[in-house]
């Protein structure tokens, strides 16, 4: 898979997460959705993800300053 496939499909499923997390009859907090559908997607498919320092940099990092500051 190429990079930025791998990073739509995380985006999905860390967009995905907050819609479970409301939908789920018991109160689970979100980042544990977001680590339990991380690891279906790393049991699932058999490919490896290495990310690039500067697509991280660019593209995790900002909402996750932000979300902090």
């Amino acid at each position: 898979m190429q990079t930025i496939t791998i990073i739509l499909v995380l985006l999905a499923l860390v967009t995905a997460s907050s819609p479970l997390t409301r939908i789920l009859p018991v109160t689970v907090p979100t980042p544990l959705i977001q680590i339990a559908l991380g690891i279906i997607l790393a049991l699932a498919g058999s490919f490896r993800i290495e990310l690039q320092p500067e697509v991280f940099f660019l593209l995790f990092l900002p909402p996750l300053l932000f979300l902090d500051g």
